[in-house]
């Protein structure tokens, strides 16, 4: 009956080490998708902020009204960036690169682009890119974010997470072998 009892309980801890594992990952997998889309979306807004704020001056110079400037994009390397194209030619950048660039291509009007790349401080940023037209001119916008405070928290959410995973596993875990004692008790007489 031990033998049993054996085979039982390892198929048992199996089934619920692959249950929680599978759960595990689809949860990490999803949780990462979300944020990233988040973070494009508002990327994506940041972009057609900037453009509604944007003028083409008649020297052909571009023009950007200082009033819509959040602070992250004043401070050098603060993690937030943006650069304007006009004609293919980077013609503004946010003071936060500094002397730095974001490597953008320019995007056709009305389409929009997220990639992932390396930052002015080698930060990991998710960069929207966005196309628009003004007064018959290509205009490129890619507004960038620093993606490692959210996947810091992200990492703290999923020790939280896996701590709790592996206390609910051991906890099925016991009540799955006191289920199958129970279960078998009456093989004993036998």
């Amino acid at each position: 009956m031990r033998s049993l009892l054996a085979a039982l309980l390892i198929g048992l801890a199996l089934s619920l080490a692959t249950v929680f594992a599978v759960q595990w990952s689809v949860v990490r997998i999803n949780f990462d998708s979300v944020i990233n889309d988040y973070i494009a979306s508002e990327l994506a807004s940041d972009a057609d902020e900037l453009f509604s704020a944007l003028s083409i001056l008649s020297t052909g110079k571009s023009s950007l009204a200082l009033a819509h400037f959040d602070p992250p994009f004043l401070a050098p390397h603060s993690g937030r960036y943006f650069q304007i194209q006009v004609d293919g030619a980077t013609v503004l950048r946010s003071p936060s690169l500094a002397e730095g660039s974001l490597a953008s291509k320019p995007v056709a009007a009305g389409q929009r682009h997220v990639s992932h790349l390396a930052g002015p401080k080698e930060q990991t940023l998710l960069m929207s890119t966005s196309g628009y037209e003004l007064e018959g001119h290509p205009i490129t916008i890619a507004v960038a974010g620093d993606l490692m405070q959210i996947r810091s928290e992200f990492a703290r959410l999923m020790t939280r997470y896996t701590q709790v995973s592996i206390v609910m596993f051991a906890l099925l875990l016991v009540l799955q072998v006191g289920i199958v004692r129970l279960a078998l008790a009456p093989l004993r007489r036998v």
